[in-house]
């Protein structure tokens, strides 16, 4: 399947103090590129199993935003070592919403 351009994004799950985290790679504001809308991305659910074992790590993701902000499609392209925080990245990040990216002021999938 060829690649398409995604949105890149770095999920950091850990647990400090048992209380969940989420950060995301911070990139330049392009118009070509979507970006994220402040607020509309929710925390990661810190899975209680990852918890237990004491799990955590960094999951990159690269997605798929439509022109409506949504995300359209999701993949990991840099797991964390944990198939159960990258599966909690991956939910979290499908509840966000994004600006499309726009081209010639019309709003693009990327």
């Amino acid at each position: 399947m060829p690649r398409l351009p995604y949105l890149l994004a770095s999920v950091l799950l850990f647990a400090a103090a048992g209380i969940p985290a989420a950060a995301a790679a911070a990139a330049p504001v392009r118009p070509d590129h979507p970006s994220a809308e402040p607020g509309n991305c929710p925390r990661p659910d810190y899975p209680a199993e990852a918890k237990s074992r004491g799990e955590q790590g960094i999951t990159t993701l690269g997605m798929l935003v439509g022109t409506d902000g949504a995300v359209r499609r999701i993949e990991v392209l840099g797991p964390s070592g944990s198939a159960v925080l990258d599966t909690a990245a991956q939910e979290s990040m499908a509840r966000c919403r994004f600006k499309p990216a726009v081209l010639h002021g019309q709003p693009v999938e990327r």
